[in-house]
């Protein structure tokens, strides 16, 4: 017995484990098995697995011991491999036990005693072992089903190895060229007369393990993979796992042979089995999975069969009729649908590849391919539409919430339409007309729920046909059509959504088509939007309808239009009266909304007003920007409020002309001074539209400068601030997209650099939210790349006066742990200060940094460059950080940095 472990008490307390019903006392024995693993020499560990496997313990306590082992030979295998005794021990031990106990103790057992010689074997190629397989073919020649079993564990146990890269590389080669030795010993087996089930079934493991080994050669195996198919005809999990493997290796569809064999069992020998348990039980796991690795297979076939199928369609043609029936299989989508849809890739590879030689010089060759399959899709069409047609109302009211939203996903006649609408031209026309007449019968379709699902049904499909009519020859007259089909449903409550929606669809492209139904759609959609029993949201998808069709109107037709519409709405928002109850609240957000609608979709199709007119937007925004100002003044104003005022107003802006922004820019700015502190994240996105518009229109472009430094200027003063990552995501914008804008107004940009720069630095230094560090060292490295890229005498000045700061700020954030993405911005900013200012550096000038545990003093003698001393620096991050990644993180980006530069460091 072991010394050092006491064996009897490992075996009490792994038995102690099994029998007590106390959680706590089963999770501290737990810990005390965990431990005994590591807690002691590799040669007591082993030593005592080998006891505890001992005939003496019951098998709970013997399989404890065999798990251990396995744990410790694949965890600690350099001391198992350096210490050749005890190799030795455990090599015999390990052979002796399954060779002597293998057919008498439990599979668990045996099992992971082969996975641990497989570990063992492994670990021990070339050098200490050469060759294990010969060996276990010499001792287990006469037991052909446990030599088989350990081969497959050492290809399986390959992916668990744990060892250098090279070292890998090597034993995975070694491992390849014992492939030919495999194959031997399986044909060998496989052909034997009275090898038993068991065997056979070993030797096809065998093969699935080596042939999913990285690398293997599936050539290599193609001459024994005929007889493993014939061993697995009558077993469909097995051949389910055979298809699978064979369908992820990447050689498969190089070889066209194989391929074309497989195709041929599958239509043959599989397509029997698929058959025959399909009419036992068609929802059973098995054939599930069996019919999912068929379509797999054969969607990665696809290619090779199109090959073949030039000269002899037929097998395509086989394996299309096993899919079109497989898709046949009873059963209502998706309650019901098990395995019918499973074929849809391998038909959608099949459309996708014969489309694309259709356009290219192989169109002749697969035309009679394409005339051969055609009448499969053609039945598949079929079934969907018997599948996925609307049930009854009383069996769909059956259906849970998932379903019922899996369904309408895939609602038949709105699926096929879509999916074929990609596909179609204008040689189809005569096919879509007929699918418009046949809507054309549905415009009084009755009342009831199967009738309401019918409308929406048919709302959706034109929906889905709306970008086809639209460019139809007659698409004055089928636009026109279709709007007046679908106008009637827009009041019918159960259909309002789809008829809307369907509705902006075809109105927002403003054609003539539509126009000439205008006053109709416009009518319509006022009644819909004055019903306040509607939703809102639907009354506001009404309105956007009513503002494209007025937006090809006049600016007074259209102000006289809407001044019926805006009036009463203006009027409420711009009153006190309960402003803050949750009913008022949702009223006035909805008050609101109606602006942003209006600013959305009165905007010009084609980007200019009449000459002479005011923009309807532009008269829209005058009004009611004062009612916007005043609210987001009321202190204690909710923040939702606030937000719906700059999503109104960023509305607006973004559908003004360009001759109407110098009018908007005093507005937008004056109301950003308030909202970038009551709502900031809102405000900030309004502020981001804002210096994109107005900063691409030159005479905006001095005026935006200011109102950037007035919001610059404001932020500095008023840190810190919760809003701080909402002001630094401006901050970066500005600075990356317009910092050509802000620097042609000279000496006025120069407040606003500056203040970006002290608002990046001292959240820099006071900040610990990682997001908001990473987006002030975002700021700081924008700014020293821009005026880098400009020449920028004046901001490289700023951030020279701004220098010893930033560089002992940054020299003491890199010693904590940061984002890599961080680490790089904080490296880019020190490079700039290496190459721009090499005087200074000399001079000593940022040669003193602050951490927090002291003051670190690099003196910087004469002509020594100021690299040399950030290498120092750099590396005394690296050995003083207790954080690895952190180190990994901060030589990568130092050594990364010097590369890209071309930079060598002095010694």
């Amino acid at each position: 017995m072991s010394k050092r472990v006491d064996v009897a008490a490992i075996a009490a307390t792994v038995q102690e484990f099994y029998h007590t019903d106390n959680k706590e006392r089963r999770k501290q024995l737990d810990e005390e098995l965990c431990l005994f693993k590591n807690k002691y020499s590799c040669d007591d560990t082993i030593t005592a697995c080998i006891l505890l496997m001992g005939h003496r313990y019951p098998a709970n306590v013997q399989y404890f011991g065999a798990v251990s082992l396995y744990e410790t030979i694949r965890h600690r295998y350099e001391e198992c491999v350096s210490n050749v005794n005890l190799m030795e021990v455990l090599k015999s031990f390990l052979i002796e036990s399954l060779t002597s106990s293998a057919h008498v103790q439990m599979q668990s057992i045996t099992n992971k005693l082969s996975s641990a010689l497989a570990m063992l074997s492994l670990y021990c190629m070339p050098d200490v072992w050469p060759d294990p397989v010969a060996t276990l073919t010499t001792i287990w020649a006469a037991q052909p089903e446990l030599l088989l079993r350990v081969l497959a564990e050492i290809a399986a146990e390959f992916s668990n190895i744990h060892m250098p890269l090279t070292q890998r590389s090597k034993l995975k080669t070694e491992l390849h060229k014992t492939s030919e030795d495999i194959i031997r010993i399986i044909f060998t087996v496989m052909r034997a007369e009275e090898a038993s089930p068991s065997t056979r079934q070993a030797a096809v493991e065998c093969v699935e393990q080596w042939v999913k080994l990285p690398g293997a050669g599936l050539h290599q195996w193609t001459p024994v993979l005929s007889v493993v198919f014939g061993a697995v005809s009558e077993d469909s999990a097995a051949l389910t796992n055979l298809l699978n493997i064979l369908a992820a290796n990447d050689e498969l569809t190089s070889i066209d042979q194989l391929v074309y064999d497989i195709c041929q069992y599958i239509t043959t020998v599989v397509a029997q089995i698929i058959a025959t348990e399909l009419a036992e039980d068609v929802q059973s796991d098995e054939v599930v999975s069996l019919v999912s690795a068929v379509c797999t297979i054969a969607e990665a076939s696809v290619p090779t069969l199109l090959r073949h199928a030039k000269t002899s369609p037929t097998l395509l043609c086989d394996l299309c009729s096993l899919f079109a029936s497989i898709c046949s299989c009873d059963g209502a989508y998706p309650v019901d649908e098990m395995i019918s849809d499973l074929p849809a890739p391998f038909f959608m590879s099949l459309r996708e590849h014969l489309g694309a030689a259709a356009t290219g010089s192989k169109q002749d060759a697969l035309c009679n391919v394409a005339r051969a399959v055609s009448s499969y899709y053609a039945d598949v069409c079929r079934t969907a539409i018997d599948k996925m047609s609307f049930p009854p109302s009383e069996r769909f009211d059956e259906y849970d919430k998932i379903e019922r939203e899996q369904f309408l996903r895939i609602e038949c006649i709105v699926f096929l339409w879509e999916t074929v609408a990609d596909y179609l031209s204008e040689a189809d026309y005569t096919e879509i007309c007929e699918n418009l007449q046949l809507c054309a019968r549905f415009s009084s379709i009755s009342e009831g729920i199967d009738a309401d699902r019918l409308a929406n049904t048919t709302m959706r499909n034109l929906h889905a046909l709306s970008h086809l009519i639209q460019e139809h020859d007659d698409a004055v007259e089928l636009e026109g059509h279709v709007i007046r089909l679908v106008l009637p449903y827009v009041a019918r409550k159960a259909v309002s959504k789809e008829a809307l929606r369907t509705l902006e669809k075809f109105v927002s492209e403003r054609s003539v088509g539509v126009m000439a139904v205008g006053e109709e759609i416009s009518q319509v959609c006022y009644s819909f939007f004055m019903d306040e029993t509607n939703g809102q949201s639907l009354r506001l998808e009404a309105l956007k309808c009513i503002g494209y069709i007025l937006s090809m109107k006049t600016s007074s037709d259209v102000m006289t239009i809407l001044n019926n519409v805006m009036a009463p709405h203006l009027k409420t928002l711009n009153t006190d009266g309960s402003l803050f109850t949750d009913e008022a609240l949702e009223e006035k957000k909805f008050q609101i909304n109606i602006f942003a609608c209006l600013f959305a979709s009165l905007n010009s199709k084609e980007g200019a007003t009449a000459h002479g007119q005011e923009s309807p937007t532009l008269i829209i925004f005058r009004q009611v920007f004062p009612v916007f100002q005043r609210i987001v003044e009321i202190p204690g104003a909710p923040t939702a409020l606030g937000d719906k005022v700059c999503d109104a107003v960023r509305s607006a802006i973004s559908n003004l002309p360009l001759e109407s922004l110098p009018e908007a820019l005093p507005l937008v700015s004056k109301l950003l001074r308030t909202t970038l502190f009551t709502n900031p994240s809102s405000a900030c996105a309004l502020a981001k539209s804002a210096v994109l518009i107005f900063g691409h229109y030159a005479p905006t472009g001095p005026p935006l400068c200011s109102a950037i430094g007035e919001w610059l200027e404001c932020f500095a003063q008023n840190m810190p601030s919760p809003a701080i990552e909402e002001w630094l995501s401006l901050v970066y914008q500005i600075m990356k997209k317009n910092y050509k804008t802000l620097r042609v107004n000279g000496e006025a940009s120069l407040s606003g650099i500056s203040n970006a720069i002290l608002i990046a630095g001292q959240t820099l230094a006071e900040s610990r939210e990682p997001n908001v560090v990473r987006l002030a060292s975002q700021v700081l490295a924008v700014i020293a790349t821009q005026t880098v890229s400009y020449g920028d005498e004046a901001p490289r000045n700023i951030l020279a006066s701004h220098g010893p700061a930033l560089v002992n700020t940054i020299f003491a954030r890199i010693q904590v742990e940061l984002l890599r993405p961080t680490v790089e911005y904080l490296a880019e900013v020190l490079f700039f200060f290496v190459k721009e200012f090499s005087a200074e550096t000399r001079s000593g000038e940022f040669a003193e940094f602050q951490t927090d545990d002291a003051s670190i003093e690099y003196g910087i003698s004469e002509g020594q460059s100021f690299l040399t001393e950030l290498s120092v620096v750099l590396i005394f991050v690296l050995c003083d950080s207790q954080n690895v990644a952190q180190k990994r993180v901060t030589r990568v980006s130092l050594e990364s940095a010097i590369d890209e530069r071309g930079i060598t460091l002095k010694n």
